[in-house]
């Protein structure tokens, strides 16, 4: 793998952990602005941020060459990110509410937010600060799916380098029986 291949590797596993700290973030202060109005959310959410947040220390702990513990650990990522948005859309079903629709403005304005130069969770805290419970949670849905992108993405380059990885050592193991 060439040097420009391993720092875009990293700077797209950079984006996905950002978007998944972020999604957490947001589902906490989804989770503390409205526990009240929903224990079921909230703990739910909590046991989810747990998992997910060891899975993201786990990984980062990881050496670099133990490329399938890592693959694991980002799928383990992309489930806890795929039970979060499970978790919400019930949510806003059970309450009635409406999900947002994929082409819809606010999913526009929530997308629009992420592509701005200094992206963070400052971004989305006056929308949170300033919105119903429906709203945050159909942010959250919003920024679940980004991380998930990134994710999935993410898992994909893994999976390729890995793939790489016993081929070469195929080919290699095949020269030296020659």
């Amino acid at each position: 793998m060439s040097l420009l291949q391993e720092n875009e590797q990293i700077d797209n596993f950079s984006d996905a952990c950002e978007k998944v700290q972020l999604a957490y973030k947001v589902a906490d202060q989804l989770g503390e602005r409205f526990g009240t109005q929903s224990s079921l959310l909230k703990s739910d959410m909590k046991q989810l941020l747990h998992l997910g947040r060891q899975a993201l220390i786990n990984y980062h702990l990881m050496p670099d060459e133990s490329q399938r513990s890592k693959l694991e650990l980002l799928n383990v990522l992309q489930l806890t990110m795929d039970e979060l948005k499970d978790e919400v859309c019930d949510f806003l079903e059970l309450k009635r509410y409406t999900k947002w629709k994929c082409n819809s403005a606010q999913v526009a304005f929530i997308y629009n937010l992420s592509a701005m130069e200094d992206y963070s969770f400052k971004s989305y805290s006056k929308f949170i600060d300033n919105n119903n419970i429906d709203k945050v949670a159909n942010l959250l849905i919003c920024v679940v799916e980004q991380a998930t992108d990134e994710l999935r993405h993410e898992i994909h380059q893994l999976e390729r380098c890995i793939k790489r990885s016993m081929s070469i050592t195929k080919i290699k193991d095949r020269l030296s029986s020659v």
